[in-house]
C-alpha cells in the first residue's frame, strides 16, 4: 500500500540522466484483457521516445532501456482483481513500481526525479472506509484504504443465540427471550459506541456495514445522528468471512460508492454551470485552470486533445500559436488535457476522472470554481 513514507522515499530518488515516470490505466472495467492495455502502453512509449530524442543520445539510450523494463514488467502480469492503476519510475539506476487499487490517468513524463503529483493526489484524496460486520454476538471492524484492510478490531458480547424451551415452559420462555433481546440490544449499542469512537478517530472515513439484515438495520438505527449519514453502503458478506472475502466485498461496495459520487459530481457541475459557479467545455475550463479558479476539475476518462502551451505565462489552449494573454510564443503539446490536469494538481485543485455520458455531452471536461 502506498503511504506518505513511501511517497517521501520516491521523492528522494534522483538520476544523473533521466527518470521515466509512466502512469498506466489498467482498470479491468475498461480493459477486460491485458491485451487491451498494450496499445496505450505502446503510445506512451512512443511519446517518451520522442521526448527523449530532444534531449540527446544519452537520454535516448536511458529511456529505451527504461521502457523495455516497464514493458517487461507489464507482460509479467499483475493481480487484475486488485490493481486498476500502475505507476512506474524508471531510469539508469531507478526502477520502482506502484500498484494501485484505483485507475490513474495514463501519462508519461521525463525528468531527473519521479513525477509524483498524480500519485500524491490519489493518496491525499483517497477516502478510507470503516468496514463493520455485525451479528447478534459479534462485530468485526476494519479500516479499508487503498484496497487493503488495516487496523483490525473486534467486539464480542456474551449473548445466547436462541432460547430452547418446551411448550410447558412458555411463560418462562417469554421472559428468557426478553432477556436475550435486551442483551442483543446492549451488544448493538456497544458496537454503535465503538463505531462512534472510530468515526471520531477517522474523521474523513465513510462506513460500510455488513451482516444479517436485521442486525445491520438495528445497528444503523442506533448510530449517532452525526455518524448515520456517513454510512455509504452495505456489504454482502458474513461476519465470519475470511479477510480475502471481506476485502473483495469492500472493493465492490467502494466501486459502487465511487460511481454514485462521480455521477452526483457531474450532476452538480451541470447544475452550477449556468450561474457562474462552474464552467464546462475545453476552452472555458482551460482558462479557469490558468486563472487558478478551479476547486474540482472533472475530466472524462481517456479524454486527450492536442493543444498549445505558452512558453511565457503557461496559458493552455486548443488554439495557437500566439498566446492571447501575454502575446508570447506558444509551443504545441500532445495532450492539452493532461497539461491542464498537471497544472490543476500543482495549485492544489482536486482532479476527478470519470466515465459519464452527461459529462461527454458537456464537452468531456468541466470545473467547479473556487470563486
Amino acid at each position: 500500500m502506498i503511504t506518505e513514507d513511501r511517497l517521501r522515499e520516491l521523492a528522494s530518488l534522483r538520476s544523473e540522466s533521466v527518470v521515466v515516470s509512466l502512469y498506466l490505466d489498467v482498470d479491468g472495467r475498461r480493459f477486460p484483457k491485458l491485451a487491451d492495455v498494450e496499445p496505450y502502453l505502446d503510445e506512451l512509449a512512443r511519446t517518451a521516445r520522442e521526448k527523449a530524442a530532444a534531449r540527446g543520445p544519452a537520454a535516448e539510450h536511458c529511456v529505451a532501456a527504461a521502457l523495455e523494463r516497464i514493458s517487461g514488467r507489464v507482460r509479467e502480469g499483475f493481480d487484475r482483481s486488485r490493481t486498476r492503476g500502475l505507476v512506474f519510475f524508471a531510469g539508469d539506476d531507478v526502477f520502482e513500481v506502484v500498484e494501485l487499487p484505483r485507475p490513474v490517468r495514463s501519462r508519461v513524463m521525463l525528468n531527473q526525479a519521479p513525477a509524483l503529483r498524480q500519485l500524491e493526489a490519489i493518496v491525499d484524496e483517497y477516502e478510507p472506509f470503516v468496514v463493520v460486520l455485525v451479528d447478534r454476538q459479534r462485530a468485526r471492524l476494519f479500516r479499508f484504504e487503498l484496497g487493503e484492510l488495516t487496523d483490525r478490531s473486534e467486539v464480542v458480547d456474551e449473548v445466547p443465540r436462541r432460547v430452547d424451551v418446551t411448550d410447558e415452559e412458555g411463560l418462562m420462555a417469554s421472559h428468557v427471550q426478553a432477556h436475550v433481546d435486551e442483551l442483543v440490544r446492549r451488544h448493538l449499542k456497544h458496537v454503535a459506541d465503538v463505531i462512534q469512537h472510530e468515526a471520531d478517530r477517522w474523521a474523513s472515513a465513510r462506513i460500510l456495514l455488513g451482516g444479517p439484515t436485521e442486525s445491520v438495520a438495528e445497528l444503523e438505527a442506533m448510530l449517532h445522528p452525526s455518524v448515520r449519514p456517513r454510512v455509504a453502503g452495505r456489504l454482502s458478506v458474513a461476519v465470519a468471512a475470511s479477510e480475502a472475502e471481506i476485502r473483495d466485498a469492500a472493493l465492490v461496495a467502494e466501486a459502487e460508492v465511487e460511481h454514485r459520487s462521480k455521477a452526483e459530481m457531474v450532476a452538480r457541475l451541470r447544475e452550477l454551470a449556468g450561474n457562474g459557479r462552474a464552467v464546462v467545455g475545453v476552452d472555458p475550463t482551460l482558462r479557469a485552470v490558468y486563472d487558478r479558479r478551479v476547486d474540482v476539475l472533472v475530466v472524462s476518462n481517456g479524454l486527450e486533445l492536442p493543444g498549445w502551451r505558452c512558453q511565457g505565462c503557461g496559458f493552455l489552449s486548443t488554439r495557437g500559436s500566439t498566446c492571447p494573454v501575454c502575446e508570447g510564443s506558444m509551443e504545441a503539446v500532445d495532450d492539452v488535457i493532461g497539461e491542464a490536469v498537471d497544472a490543476a494538481l500543482l495549485v492544489g485543485s482536486r482532479v476527478l476522472a470519470c466515465e459519464d455520458a452527461d459529462l461527454d455531452v458537456l464537452g468531456g471536461i468541466g470545473a467547479l470554481l473556487r470563486f
